[in-house]
């Protein structure tokens, strides 16, 4: 039962606050559209960073190999070849990104969405100071690949 206007428990309904929460629930259904939106954006982002994290690993990997320090990818791609490896990686992405796209009106999705933008903005800075480098380390990837350390991955097929 709600009170009268003016009572100890004013009932929503009446003048002033109605309009105050109308402008509050328009007020935060913007912000939960926005935050929407920078999720999405966020996880594009991510998603072309993972493409591009997948591709200079096939490529690597492929060449004369190289060290892959995730224990469940080099898992992956010494047990199921390159096949393997892009089903790991395609899955990875799309699970993750689908998990925060679904929660993408929670503050929670938002954290993780940067903390993850972030994760892969290191790699792909990772990768892009490798591929600068890797020039002038052609003599140790020939030494890696000929010791074959645990962490090595060549992909064969």
């Amino acid at each position: 039962m709600t009170a009268p206007c003016g009572g100890a428990f004013t009932a929503p309904a009446c003048g002033v606050g109605a309009a105050d929460a109308t402008a509050r629930g328009a007020g935060a259904h913007r912000l939960e559209m926005l935050r929407a939106r920078r999720i999405t954006l966020l996880l594009i982002a991510m998603t072309l960073m993972g493409l591009s994290d997948l591709l200079c690993t096939l490529a690597y990997m492929r060449m004369s190999g190289m060290v892959e320090m995730n224990p469940l990818a080099r898992w992956v791609a010494n047990e199921g070849g390159a096949s393997g490896l892009v089903a790991f990686k395609l899955s990875t992405i799309g699970v993750s990104a689908g998990i925060l796209f679904a929660l993408r009106r929670r503050p929670i999705a938002e954290r993780c969405a940067w903390i993850g933008a972030a994760a892969m903005l290191a790699l792909t800075a990772h990768w892009v100071h490798f591929n600068a480098h890797v020039p002038g380390m052609t003599t140790l990837m020939h030494e890696l690949a000929a010791a074959s350390p645990p962490e090595w991955v060549r992909l064969r097929d």
